[in-house]
């Protein structure tokens, strides 16, 4: 008799292991190719309301095994760092770009921007609802990350965008072409229009696209649960270092190693190279499959 294995994107609901295994699928875990449900982001995003809940979730649905997110661990990390980023609300987020002396002495110490930039220090030290952020934009982004000179606009244009602050003209480009090569049809056009990464639809693709395109992202989430591989992600996401933040990645992860359960996974301690795209299989005709 001929049967039909259960696809083992339905989680729990999937068919016993052997029948995954059949139609292609190497994982053993019924969890790390499952779709995600409206329920596990509202556990991790309690404040988010129900839409902006369901866009998040189809969107994710719609292409994450595209971009390889495809182990309870990758998941984990890639949700805590959009905790971290966005807050419990899931709002995806524009970077305020209003920094103030401090801030810019703080953020980049080494890059003497007020010397380089002599009105520089007119804008940031205005009253903070009256500091003009596309201009203090464009000069502190000015030739970083891809971007041109203050004239170009990039600064302002590509500063942090979505659920990972995307930022930078060649950020945002290496992120459209890997969407463009990973997921075609996807609909975006971030180089032209950046705000859509500010939105749920845009903004998880988006991140996703971004996380695959670090590369080494993925095999850095593979390596557990630990503070340290927290750390280190946190520190791949962002550009650099801070105890504050790390705390606050930390606990984040407490929250979203709980929804996917990731010490239950089964196929936590294999390597990275074992983790295999599931929709491969579904160009398998189910007519071969006895």
């Amino acid at each position: 008799m001929s049967c039909s294995p259960t696809d083992p994107r339905e989680g729990q609901s999937a068919s016993q292991t052997v029948r995954a295994l059949v139609a292609g699928c190497n994982a053993s875990c019924p969890r790390c190719h499952a779709r995600i449900t409206s329920a596990q982001l509202q556990e991790m995003f309690p404040r988010a309301p129900a839409d902006r809940v369901d866009t998040v979730r189809d969107a994710f649905n719609g292409c994450y095994e595209n971009f390889e997110l495809i182990r309870c661990l990758r998941k984990a990390h890639f949700f805590a760092q959009v905790l971290g980023e966005s807050g419990n609300a899931l709002n995806p987020r524009t970077e305020d770009t209003r920094f103030s002396r401090r801030n810019i002495q703080n953020l980049w110490p080494s890059r003497n921007l007020l010397g380089q930039y002599p009105d520089l220090g007119a804008l940031v030290d205005a009253p903070q609802e009256t500091r003009d952020a596309e201009a203090i934009a464009n000069r502190v982004y000015a030739g970083r990350n891809g971007n041109g000179d203050v004239a170009s606009g990039d600064g302002w244009r590509f500063r942090g965008h979505g659920y990972i602050q995307i930022t930078g003209r060649g950020t945002f480009q290496g992120v459209q072409n890997t969407m463009n090569s990973r997921y075609p049809g996807h609909g975006l056009d971030i180089m032209n229009n950046s705000d859509q990464v500010s939105q749920p639809r845009g903004g998880m693709i988006s991140a996703m696209a971004y996380w695959y395109w670090k590369a080494t992202l993925n095999p850095e989430a593979d390596k557990g649960d630990a503070n340290s591989t927290v750390d280190e992600v946190t520190r791949l996401v962002r550009g650099g270092r801070d105890n504050d933040i790390n705390a606050e990645r930390r606990a984040a992860y407490r929250t979203t190693m709980r929804t996917f359960r990731t010490p239950d996974c089964l196929d936590r301690d294999k390597p990275s190279s074992a983790a295999q795209r599931w929709y491969q299989s579904d160009e398998i005709p189910r007519a071969s499959i006895g």
